[in-house]
Protein backbone atom coordinates (compact mmCIF):
# COMPACT_ATOMS: atom_id res chain seq x y z
CA UNK A 1 0.00 0.00 0.00
CA UNK A 2 1.57 4.03 -0.82
CA UNK A 3 1.97 5.45 1.91
CA UNK A 4 2.16 9.43 1.32
CA UNK A 5 2.79 10.94 4.45
CA UNK A 6 5.43 9.69 6.89
CA UNK A 7 3.93 7.57 9.32
CA UNK A 8 5.42 5.27 12.63
CA UNK A 9 4.97 2.39 10.50
CA UNK A 10 7.85 4.07 7.96
CA UNK A 11 9.86 5.44 10.95
CA UNK A 12 10.18 1.44 12.27
CA UNK A 13 11.06 0.40 8.52
CA UNK A 14 13.55 2.80 7.83
CA UNK A 15 15.28 2.39 11.96
CA UNK A 16 15.09 -1.37 11.13
CA UNK A 17 17.09 -0.52 7.75
CA UNK A 18 19.45 1.66 9.69
CA UNK A 19 20.07 -0.78 12.13
CA UNK A 20 21.77 -3.07 10.94
CA UNK A 21 25.29 -1.35 9.78
CA UNK A 22 27.75 -4.02 10.97
CA UNK A 23 26.38 -6.85 9.19
CA UNK A 24 27.81 -7.80 5.79
CA UNK A 25 25.10 -8.87 3.51
CA UNK A 26 22.86 -5.41 4.87
CA UNK A 27 22.21 -2.25 2.58
CA UNK A 28 23.47 -0.62 5.52
CA UNK A 29 26.95 -2.16 5.88
CA UNK A 30 29.08 0.62 5.78
CA UNK A 31 32.51 -0.66 4.13
CA UNK A 32 30.10 -1.12 1.22
CA UNK A 33 27.74 2.41 1.77
CA UNK A 34 31.97 3.67 1.56
CA UNK A 35 32.18 2.60 -2.18
CA UNK A 36 28.94 3.16 -3.02
CA UNK A 37 29.42 6.63 -2.08
CA UNK A 38 32.52 7.43 -3.91
CA UNK A 39 31.27 5.73 -7.41
CA UNK A 40 27.98 8.24 -6.84
CA UNK A 41 30.07 11.41 -6.49
CA UNK A 42 32.27 10.10 -9.09
CA UNK A 43 28.90 9.45 -11.20
CA UNK A 44 28.65 13.49 -10.33
CA UNK A 45 31.60 15.08 -11.50
CA UNK A 46 31.87 12.79 -14.85
CA UNK A 47 28.10 14.04 -15.51
CA UNK A 48 29.24 17.21 -15.66
CA UNK A 49 28.48 18.66 -12.32
CA UNK A 50 30.75 21.27 -10.55
CA UNK A 51 31.10 21.83 -6.96
CA UNK A 52 32.30 25.29 -6.47
CA UNK A 53 34.00 26.72 -3.19
CA UNK A 54 31.37 27.20 -0.17
CA UNK A 55 28.19 25.48 -2.40
CA UNK A 56 25.72 24.75 0.59
CA UNK A 57 24.51 21.64 -0.56
CA UNK A 58 21.95 19.16 0.72
CA UNK A 59 21.45 15.72 0.72
CA UNK A 60 17.97 14.94 0.68
CA UNK A 61 17.24 11.52 2.72
CA UNK A 62 20.41 11.42 3.34
CA UNK A 63 20.54 8.16 5.44
CA UNK A 64 23.91 7.75 6.70
CA UNK A 65 24.83 10.60 5.07
CA UNK A 66 28.16 9.04 2.99
CA UNK A 67 27.52 10.99 -0.15
CA UNK A 68 27.76 14.35 2.06
CA UNK A 69 30.94 12.92 4.19
CA UNK A 70 32.27 11.86 0.56
CA UNK A 71 32.14 15.29 -0.78
CA UNK A 72 33.74 16.81 2.58
CA UNK A 73 36.32 14.75 0.98
CA UNK A 74 37.03 16.33 -2.31
CA UNK A 75 35.67 19.67 -1.81
CA UNK A 76 35.44 22.68 -0.03
CA UNK A 77 31.82 22.64 0.39
CA UNK A 78 29.24 23.19 3.04
CA UNK A 79 27.08 19.62 3.50
CA UNK A 80 23.34 19.44 5.16
CA UNK A 81 21.95 16.46 5.52
CA UNK A 82 17.67 15.75 6.32
CA UNK A 83 16.48 12.34 7.17
CA UNK A 84 13.88 10.98 9.01
CA UNK A 85 15.18 7.80 10.66
CA UNK A 86 16.78 8.39 14.50
CA UNK A 87 18.87 5.35 13.84
CA UNK A 88 20.06 7.48 10.27
CA UNK A 89 21.33 9.77 12.24
CA UNK A 90 23.63 7.35 14.63
CA UNK A 91 24.69 6.03 11.58
CA UNK A 92 25.59 9.60 10.29
CA UNK A 93 26.79 10.49 13.43
CA UNK A 94 29.31 7.09 13.83
CA UNK A 95 30.59 7.88 10.26
CA UNK A 96 30.83 11.83 10.90
CA UNK A 97 33.14 11.03 13.83
CA UNK A 98 35.26 8.15 11.78
CA UNK A 99 35.74 10.19 9.09
CA UNK A 100 36.49 13.47 10.96
CA UNK A 101 33.87 15.41 8.85
CA UNK A 102 30.92 16.56 9.74
CA UNK A 103 28.09 18.37 8.41
CA UNK A 104 24.57 19.56 9.58
CA UNK A 105 22.11 16.45 10.32
CA UNK A 106 18.45 17.71 10.66
CA UNK A 107 15.68 14.86 11.69
CA UNK A 108 12.73 15.76 9.35
CA UNK A 109 10.58 14.73 5.94
CA UNK A 110 12.10 15.81 3.25
CA UNK A 111 8.73 16.77 2.11
CA UNK A 112 8.31 19.50 4.96
CA UNK A 113 11.86 20.97 5.67
CA UNK A 114 12.35 24.20 7.72
CA UNK A 115 15.24 25.54 5.43
CA UNK A 116 14.33 29.07 3.67
CA UNK A 117 13.52 29.52 0.25
CA UNK A 118 16.30 29.42 -2.25
CA UNK A 119 18.62 28.61 0.14
CA UNK A 120 20.62 25.79 -1.35
CA UNK A 121 23.08 25.75 -4.74
CA UNK A 122 23.27 22.15 -4.80
CA UNK A 123 20.32 19.19 -3.79
CA UNK A 124 21.28 15.73 -4.10
CA UNK A 125 18.24 13.28 -3.18
CA UNK A 126 19.04 9.26 -4.14
CA UNK A 127 16.71 6.74 -3.87
CA UNK A 128 14.37 8.47 -1.79
CA UNK A 129 10.79 9.51 -4.05
CA UNK A 130 10.21 6.37 -4.82
CA UNK A 131 8.99 5.55 -1.67
CA UNK A 132 6.51 8.17 -1.58
CA UNK A 133 4.36 10.40 -3.18
CA UNK A 134 7.17 12.18 -5.29
CA UNK A 135 5.41 15.16 -6.19
CA UNK A 136 5.31 16.30 -2.26
CA UNK A 137 9.33 16.11 -2.58
CA UNK A 138 9.90 18.01 -5.32
CA UNK A 139 7.84 21.20 -4.89
CA UNK A 140 9.71 21.22 -1.16
CA UNK A 141 12.91 20.63 -2.80
CA UNK A 142 12.22 23.28 -5.95
CA UNK A 143 11.15 25.48 -2.89
CA UNK A 144 14.35 25.22 -1.11
CA UNK A 145 16.85 25.42 -4.20
CA UNK A 146 18.08 28.40 -5.89
CA UNK A 147 17.55 29.85 -8.78
CA UNK A 148 19.92 28.48 -11.21
CA UNK A 149 20.96 25.37 -8.51
CA UNK A 150 20.88 22.08 -9.81
CA UNK A 151 19.00 18.98 -8.36
CA UNK A 152 20.36 15.76 -8.84
CA UNK A 153 17.64 13.30 -8.63
CA UNK A 154 18.00 9.41 -8.79
CA UNK A 155 15.63 6.04 -8.37
CA UNK A 156 15.99 3.09 -9.14
CA UNK A 157 15.21 2.17 -13.11
CA UNK A 158 12.39 0.32 -13.92
CA UNK A 159 13.77 -1.10 -16.89
CA UNK A 160 16.00 -3.35 -14.59
CA UNK A 161 16.70 -6.76 -13.33
CA UNK A 162 16.61 -4.98 -9.71
CA UNK A 163 12.79 -4.34 -9.89
CA UNK A 164 12.32 -8.17 -10.46
CA UNK A 165 14.05 -9.05 -7.74
CA UNK A 166 12.03 -6.55 -5.49
CA UNK A 167 8.93 -8.26 -6.68
CA UNK A 168 9.82 -11.81 -5.35
CA UNK A 169 11.67 -10.21 -2.23
CA UNK A 170 8.25 -9.23 -1.80
CA UNK A 171 6.14 -12.09 -2.50
CA UNK A 172 8.83 -13.83 -0.45
CA UNK A 173 7.94 -11.75 2.78
CA UNK A 174 12.16 -10.60 2.67
CA UNK A 175 11.51 -7.04 1.19
CA UNK A 176 12.70 -4.94 4.15
CA UNK A 177 11.76 -1.22 2.60
CA UNK A 178 8.62 -0.18 2.43
CA UNK A 179 6.35 1.00 -0.74
CA UNK A 180 8.32 1.04 -3.46
CA UNK A 181 8.09 1.87 -6.74
CA UNK A 182 10.34 2.42 -9.74
CA UNK A 183 11.09 5.06 -12.31
CA UNK A 184 12.55 5.55 -15.30
CA UNK A 185 14.88 8.75 -16.46
CA UNK A 186 12.09 9.91 -19.04
CA UNK A 187 9.13 9.61 -16.00
CA UNK A 188 11.64 11.22 -13.88
CA UNK A 189 12.02 14.30 -16.34
CA UNK A 190 7.94 14.36 -16.17
CA UNK A 191 7.66 14.62 -12.61
CA UNK A 192 10.57 16.81 -12.22
CA UNK A 193 8.29 18.91 -14.84
CA UNK A 194 5.57 18.92 -13.12
CA UNK A 195 6.93 20.18 -9.67
CA UNK A 196 8.34 23.35 -11.46
CA UNK A 197 11.95 22.20 -12.58
CA UNK A 198 13.84 22.32 -15.75
CA UNK A 199 15.05 18.96 -16.51
CA UNK A 200 18.76 19.86 -17.90
CA UNK A 201 19.66 15.90 -18.25
CA UNK A 202 19.00 12.07 -18.14
CA UNK A 203 20.49 9.40 -18.10
CA UNK A 204 20.55 5.28 -17.13
CA UNK A 205 23.41 4.15 -14.87
CA UNK A 206 24.62 0.60 -14.21
CA UNK A 207 25.20 -0.58 -10.91
CA UNK A 208 28.92 -1.43 -10.80
CA UNK A 209 30.49 -4.99 -9.21
CA UNK A 210 31.66 -4.76 -5.22
CA UNK A 211 33.27 -7.61 -3.64
CA UNK A 212 30.82 -6.23 -0.87
CA UNK A 213 27.71 -7.38 -3.25
CA UNK A 214 26.17 -10.03 -2.04
CA UNK A 215 25.06 -12.82 -4.66
CA UNK A 216 22.19 -11.34 -5.85
CA UNK A 217 23.41 -8.03 -6.45
CA UNK A 218 26.28 -9.35 -8.51
CA UNK A 219 23.92 -11.04 -10.71
CA UNK A 220 21.79 -8.16 -10.93
CA UNK A 221 24.86 -5.81 -12.39
CA UNK A 222 26.14 -8.71 -14.47
CA UNK A 223 22.60 -9.11 -16.46
CA UNK A 224 21.94 -5.69 -16.52
CA UNK A 225 25.57 -4.30 -18.47
CA UNK A 226 24.61 -7.03 -20.81
CA UNK A 227 21.45 -6.29 -21.61
CA UNK A 228 22.70 -2.15 -21.49
CA UNK A 229 24.42 -3.37 -24.19
CA UNK A 230 21.46 -3.77 -26.70
CA UNK A 231 19.48 -1.79 -24.94
CA UNK A 232 21.22 1.67 -23.45
CA UNK A 233 17.49 2.53 -21.65
CA UNK A 234 18.14 -0.66 -19.61
CA UNK A 235 20.22 -0.04 -16.10
CA UNK A 236 19.94 -0.37 -12.40
CA UNK A 237 19.82 3.59 -11.91
CA UNK A 238 17.76 6.24 -14.00
CA UNK A 239 18.74 9.98 -12.84
CA UNK A 240 17.88 13.47 -13.49
CA UNK A 241 19.27 16.43 -13.50
CA UNK A 242 17.38 19.30 -13.00
CA UNK A 243 17.53 23.42 -12.16
CA UNK A 244 15.19 25.91 -11.22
Amino acid sequence: MLSFKSTESDAVIWNHVWDRDEIPTAYSFLPSRYERALEKVSYFIRAGVTFSTHDRVLEAGCGDGLVSLSLLSLFDVECHGVDFSENARKCALKAMGESNRYFDFSLADIRNTNYPDDYFDKIICLGVIEHFDPLDALIELRRILKPGGTLILMTPNRLSSGKWQRILCQKLGKWEFGYQTEYTPDELAVLVEQAGLSSQKTEVCLRYRSANHCLQLQLIAIFDQLVNAVMPKWGFYSYVFATK
